[in-house]
């Protein structure tokens, strides 16, 4: 499981399931893709992500990822 993420530093945030809301590069951190490939499958609707209304940020619930990859394993 992973515990820690680095941020660009090189300094260690705490763990990413003590957070509510994961970013871009939290979840691709977590799934082990690039950024580039989470963008690709925000595009194509095959990751659950939430966007507010106007904004221009992606955010992803934890909760959700979880449920997305036990999902593809069944």
């Amino acid at each position: 499981m992973i515990s820690q993420l680095k941020k660009q530093d090189g300094r260690v945030s705490g763990t990413i399931f003590e957070k509510r809301i994961w970013t871009v590069d939290e979840v691709a951190y977590f799934l082990g893709l690039t950024k580039k490939t989470i963008y690709n499958k925000v595009s194509r609707r095959e990751i659950p992500f939430r966007k507010p209304k106007g904004g221009r940020r992606l955010y992803f619930m934890p909760d959700e990822i979880l449920n997305w990859v036990e999902e593809g394993l069944r």
